[in-house]
């Protein structure tokens, strides 16, 4: 959802959807490069919405029990890039 948002937010043709989708493909990574880093600066990559999404998977697939306190944040955080694209698409489109 979020990635639709910036995607319906920045982009005004199908060229510059290309090249925001383009960009866009590397936001995948994040969470991968964050994976290899220790832990207290792993926790930067969680801007992204994504990186909670993984996290969250890479700690059940290890057993680790205090995963589901993850989806908070994770919550959280697509919650903000949602209301905040939201509100870009809405002023873009009304002028």
């Amino acid at each position: 959802v979020v990635m639709a948002w910036l995607l319906a937010s920045t982009a005004s043709n199908k060229v510059e959807a290309f090249a925001v989708m383009k960009i866009l493909s590397f936001l995948g990574m994040v969470p991968v490069a964050a994976y290899f880093l220790p832990e207290p600066v792993q926790w930067a990559a969680g801007v992204t919405p994504i990186y909670w999404a993984c996290k969250v998977w890479w700690m059940a697939a290890e057993g680790d029990p205090s995963w589901p306190w993850l989806a908070g944040p994770g919550v959280v955080v697509s919650a903000a890039w949602i209301l905040f694209f939201s509100r870009r698409f809405l002023r873009v489109v009304h002028h």
